[in-house]
């Protein structure tokens, strides 16, 4: 019998293995958000020699890219404090000092992203607390016991392949867009849309709104259909106060 309920589905992410860092970029990517917001794209390498496994981790609002994707910077120009703790990116690093790879990592900074690259890892898939009880729990895979390092620090590290273009990134955006004018007009016939009421209800618990974008993209399975009013500055103020 497996171990999980087949009905469940799965996440299609690997649950069990050790594999080498080899690439580790600041990005962005058109699956995430339409390429609006940074993640930490890191690629490994299995140690059984399947298919790279390819993690696009979340780092929350504010966050650019800086030395070609090398770093991480705030886009306020402030000096950064550290990720925010609901960010997978977060979660990945903080399971990672939990390890003995933190005599490594506190070398760096977090916002560093080559301190990852040539090390290897026995990695898991964790599900982590959701935001709210109606949210989905979300699954990480995370650094769980640290190998050393392996094959990646003897060889040039494969760059970053990045899937989103400028271009495509621009025309999802426009599609979510249309979207969310397209749910709108449908709360103006028919009572409101069932995830506004959500986003509504999110701004008036949220103390911030970038509490509140985090918080909403967790929420919404189909969250970039409403990337119109999660971004918005006055849909949160209204609904907040």
């Amino acid at each position: 019998m497996p171990d999980r309920d087949p009905w469940e589905g799965t996440s299609g992410l690997r649950d069990d293995f050790d594999g080498t860092i080899v690439s580790a970029r600041f990005t962005y990517d058109s699956e995430y958000n339409n390429g609006n917001t940074l993640i930490a794209r890191l690629e490994i390498e299995p140690d059984d020699g399947g298919e790279p496994e390819v993690l696009k981790l979340s780092t929350g609002s504010g966050w650019e890219d800086d030395e070609k994707g090398k770093k991480a910077k705030r886009e306020d120009g402030k000096d950064p404090s550290g990720f925010n703790k609901s960010c997978n990116y977060y979660r990945f690093s903080a399971a990672a000092l939990e390890t003995d790879f933190a005599e490594i990592a506190r070398k760096s900074k977090p916002w560093e992203a080559e301190v990852w690259e040539g090390h290897n890892f026995h990695f898991n898939r964790r599900e982590f607390e959701a935001f709210d009880k109606d949210s989905k729990k979300p699954e990480v895979v995370v650094p769980t016991v640290y190998n050393g390092e392996g094959k990646g620090a003897e060889k040039p590290a494969r760059k970053a392949t990045s899937s989103s273009g400028g271009g495509d990134a621009k025309a999802k955006a426009a599609a979510a867009k249309a979207k969310a004018e397209a749910a709108k007009a449908k709360s103006s016939d028919g009572g409101e849309d069932p995830n506004v009421t959500i986003l509504k209800n999110l701004a008036a618990e949220c103390e911030s709104h970038d509490e509140f974008i985090e918080k909403a993209y967790a929420a919404l399975e189909d969250a970039d259909s409403y990337e119109s009013q999660i971004v918005d500055d006055a849909f949160y103020n209204e609904n907040h106060g």
